[in-house]
């Protein structure tokens, strides 16, 4: 009776060991769908492929720090400001707030108004900031 214990323990072990084989050589998961990670928006601003970046946090959030070329329009001002976005409603944007609730906000808001590429930064600002990526 022991002998079958020790045997299953041993097989058990050597599934676990070549799970944990398999998952290591496996690719990070993708960022869910509609957001764009932290190093690929890095990696794009200065590219010919950057997206607009919309910082929906308050103006004195934004005043003390914000990420590179992002412009500023609270999501509570949004709806009001829609104007001010590019007129051609494919073009890709990026927004982001401190933690991600104002941010979810904001992308209903410009779908709903016809924005048909919006994404939303993985980690928002504190990710960003945490990860030691530049600010203004």
């Amino acid at each position: 009776m022991r002998h079958l214990n020790c045997t299953k323990l041993v097989s058990l072990f050597i599934v676990v060991i070549a799970a944990a084989g398999l998952l290591a050589g496996c690719a990070p998961a993708p960022t869910p769908t509609g957001d764009i990670a932290i190093i690929e928006l890095e990696q794009r601003i200065s590219s010919e492929s950057a997206p607009l970046i919309l910082d929906v946090r308050t103006a004195n959030e934004y005043n003390a720090g914000h990420l590179p070329a992002a412009i500023n329009i609270a999501h509570t001002e949004l709806p009001d400001r829609l104007a001010e976005l590019p007129a051609d409603r494919e073009t890709e944007i990026v927004v982001h707030c401190h933690s991600g609730k104002r941010a979810a906000i904001a992308q209903t808001s410009l779908e709903k108004a016809g924005f048909s590429n919006v994404r939303h930064l993985d980690g928002d600002f504190i990710g960003w900031q945490a990860a030691g990526m530049p600010l203004e």
